[in-house]
């Protein structure tokens, strides 16, 4: 009967260590696989960072090419606008000097 003890007991030993192997193994794997998920979400998130970051830089270097283009039409346009006026200026300040010679002319042979 003591041999069975023996036996039962070295069995029960052989399973309670089998089990904690067998613990063991999975603590060991469920780590690696948590490690391999925070991995796998720290690439994706810095690879979403990375494409969006890809996408503002665009956004913001096209509406800055748009801005510039815009600031050189202004520009152009702006440039017309006073040879435009100069030219006027020029006419009008003509015309009032022709107009008041010619005042001051009649006047003084009146």
């Amino acid at each position: 009967m003591k041999e069975i003890i023996e036996r039962i007991s070295k069995i029960d030993a052989m399973a309670y260590e089998s089990e904690q192997i067998g613990k063991a193994n999975l603590i060991e794997e469920k780590q690696k696989f948590e490690n391999e998920m925070k991995q796998y979400r720290e690439r994706t998130l810095e690879g979403a960072h990375n494409k969006a970051n890809a996408l503002y830089n665009q956004i913001i270097d096209s509406a800055t090419n748009d801005l510039q283009m815009q600031e050189k039409k202004n520009h152009e346009i702006s440039d017309r606008i006073i040879k435009c006026y100069g030219k006027v200026e020029k006419d009008v300040i003509k015309d009032i000097l022709e107009l008041f010679f010619k005042k001051v002319q009649e006047k003084n042979l009146a």
